[in-house]
C-alpha cells in the first residue's frame, strides 16, 4: 500500500489540494511505520525462538517512555490515550517500547472508545493498559498463543498474530511478566517489570 501511495503522489501531486497531499502522507507514514514494526515483531520472534535474544537493562522512566510513543503513533482507531502515574523500572527501553506498542495497537483494533494507561511504582513496577471494549471471547482466553484468533465479529480483524507473544516474551527476557484479564467490563493487560533500586 505504501508504493501504491508513492506513486499517486508521484504520479499527482501537481494537481492535488495540499490538504489531499498531507493526507496522504500521513497514511503512506502510518503504513509504513505498521510494516516497520511488522518486521522488528518478526525478526524478534525468530532471534527468540533461536536463543539469540539479547536484553540491554537499565533504568526506564516508563511515563516518559510511553508519552513519548503516544506522541510518534497515528491512532486510526480515534482513541484518545490517557497516561496516569510515574515509575521507574529496570528493562531494556527498546523491548518495553515494542511491549507498550503492541498491546496499544491490540487496544486500538479490538478496544473499545476509552483507552488508558496505568503506572504504579512498586515491586515489581506495573504498566497497565485497559480499555472498555467487548473483550476475548472465553473459546479464545489464550491471548498470549502466536497465531491465535481473538475475534469472529463482523468488522473486527480476526488474527492477533504475533504481538502479544511476542511481548509475553519480551517481559519474561526482562525478569519481568505480561498478564491479561476481564475485569468489571474493562480489559486488562498487565506488565510487570523489576523496579529501580532505592540505594542505586
Amino acid at each position: 500500500m505504501v508504493v501504491g501511495l508513492m506513486h499517486s503522489l508521484a504520479e499527482s501531486h501537481r494537481h492535488l489540494p495540499q490538504d489531499e497531499i498531507a493526507e496522504l502522507l500521513a497514511l503512506a507514514s502510518a503504513e509504513a511505520d505498521d510494516l516497520s514494526h511488522l518486521v522488528d515483531d518478526l525478526l524478534t520472534y525468530s532471534r527468540l525462538g533461536s536463543g539469540n535474544h539479547q536484553v540491554n537493562a537499565g533504568p526506564v522512566d516508563l511515563h516518559e517512555l510511553v508519552s513519548g510513543l503516544l506522541e510518534r503513533s497515528v491512532r486510526r482507531g480515534g482513541h484518545l490515550v490517557s497516561v496516569r502515574g510515574e515509575a521507574e523500572a529496570i528493562a531494556d527501553p527498546r523491548r518495553v517500547r515494542q511491549i507498550v506498542r503492541n498491546l496499544l495497537t491490540n487496544a486500538d483494533r479490538y478496544g473499545g472508545p476509552t483507552v488508558e494507561v496505568h503506572i504504579d511504582a512498586g515491586d515489581p513496577v506495573t504498566l497497565r493498559v485497559v480499555d472498555d471494549g467487548e473483550g476475548v471471547p472465553q473459546e479464545a482466553s489464550d491471548v498470549f498463543l502466536a497465531y491465535s484468533r481473538a475475534h469472529d465479529s463482523t468488522g473486527l480483524p480476526g488474527a492477533i498474530g504475533l504481538g502479544l507473544t511476542i511481548s509475553r516474551s519480551l517481559a519474561e527476557a526482562m525478569g519481568g511478566s505480561l498478564t491479561h484479564r476481564r475485569t468489571d467490563g474493562w480489559t486488562v493487560f498487565e506488565l510487570a517489570l523489576p523496579p529501580v533500586s532505592s540505594d542505586r
